[in-house]
């Protein structure tokens, strides 16, 4: 979700283009791949000069049955950016309704805002808000500033909450990790957290493919005041060398976990911390196996959480 531009006039009249996905009976697995590939063509989109924010509706939220994307722009782009949307379906293989709509109205400016709320993380451990909404009384003094940008990871989806559950319940246990690395990092969120909530933390690694998100953990990490912490790298596990870490962290789904298995284990340290991330639970046992076959051993019980589950794990 990229945050709607503020240079047009009040006046103005703006546009909408909705992608739905779909209604009907599916997987799963097969709707969570599909969710990824919208969320992709989000991206994709957020880059046009001609969009001034795509926001991602997701059923939990909204009375959807599916996923969808809301693509926010102007009456002259929108044949054009209707188009694009259909070719851009096509390639990444997701059959979905395209519906337009034009208002004349002041609210497009704001509009995608009442979707994102503070969060609490660690029973009063961790604040995580959007910069639009002050922080209130009894706020916890650790806090993450991050507004929806164009990578995944506002803290909204569960798969980024199991994720800094787990860093608060290690902060709650005394540890003092000297590394940490977040593979595919998105926004930036879990590194950003974990210099947070670990201040003697020497080396925290944020690395994604997508240089579209490493370039928005890069300025999330401006925004905090925390590129001095983080170590924000475009590629994958490749570009880590020989460097092992105390604690990894991976928001990924099960087709990329489970092949990363044995690298994972070359850059744990002996008794370091694993938590992975982004698993369906009727996938958490193929993982849990290829991981417990690569050499380490489980740390507890699958955390679930809203329909998704996080394994945990150290070295065997």
């Amino acid at each position: 979700m990229t945050n709607a531009s503020t240079s047009t006039s009040p006046s103005a009249q703006w546009a909408t283009l909705t992608l739905q996905l779909k209604p009907g009976a599916i997987e799963r697995a097969e709707l969570a791949d599909q969710t990824d590939r919208l969320d992709e063509l989000g991206a994709l989109l957020a880059m046009d000069p001609d969009v001034d924010g795509v926001q991602t509706l997701l059923p939990k939220f909204e009375p959807i049955e599916r996923p969808a994307l809301c693509v926010y722009t102007r009456p002259p782009a929108l044949a054009r950016l209707e188009a694009d949307c259909r070719e851009l379906l096509g390639a990444h293989g997701l059959e979905a309704t395209v519906t337009s709509q034009v208002r004349d109205d002041t609210q497009w400016q704001d509009l995608w805002k009442q979707f994102y709320r503070p969060l609490v993380f660690g029973e009063g451990t961790l604040l995580v808000r959007p910069s639009w909404i002050a922080r209130r009384e009894h706020d916890p003094v650790l806090e993450i500033v991050l507004d929806p940008g164009r990578a995944f990871g506002t803290g909204l989806h569960p798969t980024t909450q199991l994720c800094l559950q787990r860093l608060c319940a290690l902060r709650g246990q005394g540890l003092a990790p000297r590394s940490l690395l977040d593979l595919g990092c998105g926004s930036g969120i879990l590194g950003l957290a974990a210099a947070r909530l670990f201040p003697t933390v020497t080396r925290v690694v944020s690395v994604d493919h997508d240089p579209e998100a490493t370039e928005t953990a890069q300025e999330n990490a401006e925004a905090n005041a925390l590129t001095d912490r983080l170590d924000v790298r475009t590629g994958d596990i490749e570009t880590l060398g020989g460097q092992r870490f105390a604690v990894i962290v991976a928001n990924i789904r099960p087709a990329v976990l489970i092949p990363l298995a044995p690298r994972m284990l070359e850059h744990l340290e002996d008794d370091g911390e694993l938590v992975l991330s982004g698993i369906l639970p009727e996938e958490a046992q193929n993982v849990a196996d290829a991981y417990l076959a690569a050499g380490f051993r489980a740390r507890q019980a699958f955390r679930e959480y809203d329909g998704w589950t996080a394994l945990d794990f150290t070295r065997g």
